[in-house]
């Protein structure tokens, strides 16, 4: 066999490595994708009811459960977008999410706190039934509601891995309180 013809075998089996690894790329991405928090959730819209939508604002916005299912009408712009009130110490910030506009708006239209009768159990329960249940590292028990904020502060440390960054988006005052978020 001549030299010439040991590349081109060479190059052809590379070829073939390289057209599996990115087929096995591209099928774990399509995975990841059908895994996600998102995706999940959107598969389970026709089971959650009001709870889609405040997982959706968890979700997009990194609230603890508490800040969204204490929404009131009052606090719901003409635009659909959210004050939340912060809790535990946590800044007032305005919120956007595309999939709530047209219930928020509906909620705003007839005066009615669009999650009342929300209840951190009843979340729970769902989001252990759509299989979105976390175990976080030094933790005994796994992490439910806490699984949004979680998320949401991975995503922001992929960009900025600074706990101020971190602490600013979630809303605390205090930075060293974003050490927490977003890791293992």
């Amino acid at each position: 066999m001549t030299q010439s013809s040991n590349i081109l075998r060479t190059k052809s089996v590379v070829s073939g490595i390289a057209k599996i690894n990115n087929h096995l790329q591209l099928e774990g991405d399509r995975i990841a994708k059908e895994n996600a928090p998102g995706a999940i959730l959107e598969r389970s819209k026709h089971r959650l009811g009001a709870y889609y939508y405040l997982f959706c604002l968890m979700e997009s916005s990194g609230c603890r459960f508490s800040e969204v299912a204490s929404l009131t009408c009052e606090q719901i712009s003409e635009s659909g977008k959210w004050l939340v009130k912060g809790k535990k110490g946590s800044s007032n910030r305005f919120i956007d999410n595309k999939n709530c506009v047209e219930f928020l708006l509906k909620m705003k239209s007839i005066a009615r706190a669009p999650f009342q009768g929300c209840n951190i159990f009843t979340a729970s329960r769902h989001l252990i039934s759509i299989g979105l249940i976390t175990h976080k590292k030094g933790r005994e028990r796994m992490t439910v509601t806490g699984i949004f904020r979680d998320n949401y502060a991975r995503s922001i440390r992929e960009v900025d891995n600074t706990s101020a960054t971190v602490s600013k988006h979630l809303g605390h005052k205090v930075s060293k309180n974003g050490d927490y978020y977003g890791k293992d």
